[in-house]
């Protein structure tokens, strides 16, 4: 067992994952995924309307530009704690943020992390909730630490087959080696919240109420040229995984690279390139 997996072991895979194998290719990407998640971001942040002077916990975080701009919501008087399994990411955050004093940060997994009790008045997550290893667990703890009625509200992806942003550099992968084991029905990962339901249920039984599941349609897009798209796919995300998981010798990793090239390339305008993508913002009250 690595040190990681000993240091949190009720998401020993996930702090594997994170940490070693895309942490660090995650940080190398972080401003071009961001710039994807842009209207993804700026409808969290409308929904979850952090105000001056509030305390917000920020669920997996990330490299810290969703927290950043959330400090700049609460201001000075405010408080933002920003938590990541990843300690690579983490680093990232703290730069980006280094100057702002009413933000910290804590290398933890929030789903048994000791927080402080009815300390904050928000919790936020832009895709940082769904790879909790148990659901149940990690949002009881977590509605402990918000103050009574405070709000809950994060973004997640619906089923991947609404999500071409997932489906489309899979399938370009998946013509070159064994397609991806079928993932058990709600394991962590991206799609583990895509059911509404499932999602009521546990915040329920957590204690939240008021709980709202809202299934948007968006597009992630960006000037980047068909090899930088490509490159982002091939490095970070579930393309990346299936390549990590099936080893490919470097004449079929090629093959894959011009495949995803091409791919782009077959979706570019004069606007640049997007993907469609569904999402689900979840919102609830303690």
């Amino acid at each position: 067992m690595s040190d990681f997996q000993k240091r949190f072991q009720a998401n020993a895979k996930q702090a594997e994952y994170w940490n070693v194998k895309l942490g660090p290719k995650w940080v190398q990407h972080d401003d071009a995924m961001g710039s994807r998640f842009i209207p993804l971001t700026d409808e969290l942040l409308e929904r979850a309307f952090p105000q001056n002077g509030e305390r917000v916990l920020d669920i997996g975080c990330g490299g810290g530009a969703t927290t950043k701009r959330i400090a700049a919501a609460v201001g000075p008087k405010g408080k933002v704690l920003g938590v990541d399994i990843s300690e690579p990411l983490l680093d990232l955050a703290r730069s980006r943020c280094r100057e702002l004093t009413q933000v910290s940060f804590e290398n933890a997994d929030a789903q048994v992390h000791p927080l402080p009790q009815q300390s904050f008045d928000l919790i936020t997550s832009r895709f940082g909730v769904m790879f909790f290893s148990d659901p149940y667990a990690a949002f009881a703890n977590l509605g402990k630490a918000l103050t009574p009625g405070g709000r809950l509200q994060f973004v997640c992806f619906a089923p991947i087959e609404r999500n071409p942003w997932f489906t489309v550099p899979l399938g370009v992968v998946a013509r070159h080696v064994d397609k991806p084991d079928p993932s058990p029905p709600r394991a962590p990962g991206p799609h583990a919240f895509s059911e509404p339901d499932y999602v009521v249920d546990f915040l329920t039984q957590a204690g939240f109420h008021e709980i709202k599941v809202t299934t948007t349609e968006t597009i992630m897009a960006s000037a980047d040229s068909p090899e930088q798209w490509a490159d982002l796919f091939l490095e970070v995300g579930p393309a990346s995984r299936l390549i990590l998981d099936r080893s490919p010798d470097p004449e079929t990793l090629q093959a894959i690279t011009e495949d995803m090239v091409a791919e782009m390339r077959s979706r570019q305008t004069k606007a640049g390139i997007s993907l469609d993508a569904t999402v689900n913002y979840v919102s609830a009250k303690m």
